[in-house]
């Protein structure tokens, strides 16, 4: 039995900058500064993106709203199962969780579930 991992969060941050909110999910989740790049790849429609290469078969993504531009959310994809020569997931596994307790201690970020 297989299964697909993913996982997103979704925050505010008054730096309104994809690179500079890149940089912190970066170092929380990766450990390095620089993880993230494609910004000129467009790999969301009209949305300004940024991401990783592969990362143990997953590609962390860092989205921007274009409209309301303090807006971000973090995406993890399972690309093991779209190029590999696996079979279809039976299962899923949402990270959602745990991606938010990385992020969780950093104090620029408002997390949108949050009601206070």
């Amino acid at each position: 039995m297989t299964f697909s991992i993913y996982g997103s969060v979704f925050f505010t941050c008054e730096k309104r900058d994809l690179t500079a909110v890149a940089e912190i999910v970066s170092e929380r989740l990766t450990s390095k500064k620089d993880s993230f790049g494609g910004f000129e790849n467009y790999i969301r429609d009209e949305v300004p993106t940024v991401y990783t290469d592969d990362f143990l078969g997953l590609r962390i993504i860092v989205m921007q709203n274009p409209d309301e531009t303090n807006q971000f959310a973090v995406e993890i994809l399972d690309r093991i199962h779209k190029y590999g020569k696996h079979e279809h997931p039976a299962n899923n596994q949402d990270i959602s969780l745990r991606i938010r307790m990385l992020l969780d201690d950093c104090e620029a970020f408002q997390f949108m579930d949050d009601d206070d």
